[in-house]
């Protein structure tokens, strides 16, 4: 039975007692059994205390397996977001509730299948770094070394890796002149493909190679890890089987990672959510049902995508709204939301969920830092080759929250863009005329055609 069927079942027992025992009284009273004023108001006096404690008394009952049944599902939420992925709940409930543990259950096992499916993928990635036959490697801007693999330490004539990886590499350079020709490149394209090098081993010797490395940038634009491999072109053909390996490696790598990325997104909204069911249970639980639904329905959507990368704009604000109806039932009219975005914008493909980690920082530090009714305006629009997406709301920026827990959304959205768009996006900050706003600039790219 629907949470919503069963008090409306209770309510109209409550009010049949109630008019018995109301009847009761004044059958009393008109009979003339009770004689004094005195005991006629004593009479109405105990039949509206019973009322009361019976009203009381069923609310109490109504309320308590409700209750109990939203924090099975928040200590879930709670063994989730702390990475306990094998947890599940019996709630044997049909209602709402009920619908939300089977669907809780069936996400955590979609996790669990994930986790599992990144670990074997970090482990297949080792195993290609590791035996590889070119030389794999990271290195700092300055040209401090990482981290490198077995096959770059043997090509610089070293017995292990450790003997290279904190060292600067400009001594490995024969001309200091072509690494600083190397660092200029990287600044300016993000990445550099066949870079052709001398360098020289352990030993004094020289040999020719070809660097392939890549970079993300900081919201700055500034380089970040450079990461890449270096090939003996002494040996093409051995090249050529290296360059293949790497390619797949950094295809691996860049799948754990988001992988990894995506399984932090669920179980952080799930918890602010279930929150909100919580403080409703107590304060209007004829609300919960409705925001039971728009919560199912984001789960539905997140489920949908989790083997996606990419989702046309229509469908990331179809779950925005489901969000923004959840955020409405907490905030009621202190909540206003504007969302401008142009028939043609709608099938233009975006990174999956990445509006809401914006719209939640806004509401969030919005309600903290500006007036009531706080304003919200998300927009979509192209210039040129780049599609912007904007999220502004009323109020004054805020420096981030040192805790790592408070800055879960955004962190997690700035690592997903370095990977899916190293170098080719912006993430900018700025506020000003009362209006705090988030610009996020991305490649226009393809436009799906179901949209």
């Amino acid at each position: 039975m629907k949470l919503k069927a069963k008090l409306t079942v209770l309510l109209g027992v409550v009010m049949a007692i109630g008019a018995a025992i109301s009847a009761l009284a004044v059958y009393l009273i008109v009979d003339g059994r009770l004689q004094s004023q005195s005991e006629q108001a004593i009479t109405a006096f105990a039949a509206a205390a019973l009322l009361l404690l019976l009203a009381w008394a069923t609310a109490r009952l109504a309320a308590k397996r409700t209750l109990r049944n939203v924090r099975e599902c928040m200590n879930l939420a709670k063994e989730l977001r702390a990475g306990h992925l094998n947890a599940r709940i019996a709630i044997d409930a049909r209602d709402e509730i009920g619908e939300l543990a089977s669907g809780l259950n069936a996400m955590a096992g979609s996790l669990e299948e994930e986790r599992h499916s990144v670990a074997g993928t970090e482990h297949r990635y080792r195993e290609i770094f590791e035996n590889a036959m070119e030389g794999i490697f990271q290195v700092t801007e300055d040209g401090i070394l990482l981290n490198a693999n077995r096959a770059l330490a043997r090509l610089l004539g070293c017995s292990s890796p450790a003997e290279i990886i904190g060292r600067r590499g400009e001594d490995r350079w024969a001309d200091p002149s072509r690494m600083a020709a190397f660092n200029e490149e990287m600044r300016a394209r993000g990445s550099v493909s066949g870079y052709e090098v001398e360098f020289v081993r352990q030993d004094g010797t020289h040999r020719f190679g070809r660097l392939h490395a890549t970079a993300a940038r900081d919201a700055a634009g500034n380089l970040g890890i450079i990461q890449g491999y270096l090939v003996d072109t002494t040996d093409e053909r051995r090249a050529n089987e290296a360059r293949e390996q790497a390619r797949e490696a950094a295809r691996l790598l860049a799948e754990a990672r988001l992988q990894a990325l995506r399984y932090q997104i669920d179980p952080h909204f799930l918890f602010n959510t279930l929150n909100s069911v919580d403080a409703l249970a107590r304060q209007a639980p004829e609300q919960i049902p409705a925001l039971i639904r728009e919560l199912a329905r984001y789960l539905r959507f997140s489920l949908d995508i989790q083997d996606t990368r990419f989702v046309p704009l229509r469908l990331e604000l179809e779950a925005l709204e489901s969000y923004l109806n959840i955020e409405r039932v907490r905030f009621g009219a202190n909540l206003e939301v504007n969302v401008e975005c142009a028939p043609a914008m709608a099938g233009r493909v975006v990174p999956a969920l990445s509006l809401q980690p914006l719209v939640e920082n806004a509401i969030k530090h919005g309600m903290k830092s500006g007036t009531l009714p706080l304003r919200v305006r998300i927009s979509a629009a192209r210039y040129g080759e780049d599609l912007v997406l904007e999220v502004a709301n009323t109020g004054r920026w805020a420096p981030p929250d040192p805790a790592p827990r408070a800055r879960v959304g955004l962190d997690n959205l700035r690592k997903r863009l370095d990977i899916l768009y190293p170098g080719r996006h912006a993430l900018d900050i700025g506020d000003g005329d009362g209006w705090v706003r988030v610009t996020l600039t991305l490649p226009a790219g393809e436009e799906d055609e179901t949209a």
